[in-house]
């Protein structure tokens, strides 16, 4: 006895989503022209999961790029191309740009720091 080969549907329609019920999957299905129903597809939603590591840095970047980017903007060109002045300076310089309160508060070492024996 040989059996029919079932097909796979990857999508069903309502009415057959609704009953448990195997869909055809063609425009009007089987199902839906015995029940005399008017047949239709439900796009189905997207799958729903934890966001890529790459998804969240790029939604940080898009939050905090404006944020740093404009009052950049607003320095003269000479503060910001003069490369003698040490990074402490300018951070201090500019403690309003930070985004992140606790960098106003950072120490910077003087002197290279070495380990202790």
């Amino acid at each position: 006895m040989s059996r029919k080969q079932r097909t796979n549907v990857t999508n069903a329609c309502f009415y057959c989503k609704r009953r448990h019920v195997k869909c055809s999957g063609t425009a009007t299905c089987t199902n839906c022209s015995n029940r005399n129903l008017r047949c239709f597809f439900i796009t189905p939603s997207k799958r729903r999961g934890p966001k890529s590591r790459w998804q969240l840095l790029h939604e940080h970047h898009q939050f905090f790029l404006p944020t740093v980017e404009q009052p950049l903007l607003q320095f003269p060109e000479p503060l910001l191309s003069n490369s003698q002045l040490p990074v402490q300076q300018l951070v201090l310089a500019i403690p309003q740009l930070s985004p992140l309160p606790y960098l106003q508060t950072l120490q910077f070492p003087t002197s290279p720091i070495v380990p202790s024996q």
